[in-house]
């Protein structure tokens, strides 16, 4: 959102970046369940779609990691978001480096 011609009477908080002459602020348009597994995408190989598409995790094979349900690893596809779209089955161990 731009901060237009009032940016003199506005006190400007670390939220907020100029960029050129206008000043912008990000903000939360949801929150991201991500949050609710933390580690979750650092033991995995990570891919994911441009522009805000889905995410695509497999467990990491060469991280020493507890064993959640079963031994296979899953493909999961998962929204930006952070929910389960979907999974199956990962038949191809050593195929990522």
């Amino acid at each position: 959102q731009p901060l237009h011609s009032y940016t003199n009477t506005v006190t400007m908080s670390s939220d907020w970046q100029k960029l050129a002459d206008i000043w912008y602020r990000k903000l939360e348009l949801c929150r991201c369940s991500w949050s609710d597994d933390p580690e979750k995408l650092y033991l995995s190989v990570v891919a994911g779609a441009p522009f805000g598409g889905p995410v695509a995790t497999v467990r990491d094979e060469k991280m020493l990691q507890p064993v959640r349900g079963s031994l296979k690893p899953e493909l999961e596809i998962w929204t930006s978001a952070g929910e389960r779209i979907s999974s199956r089955p990962w038949e191809y161990s050593g195929l990522l480096s």
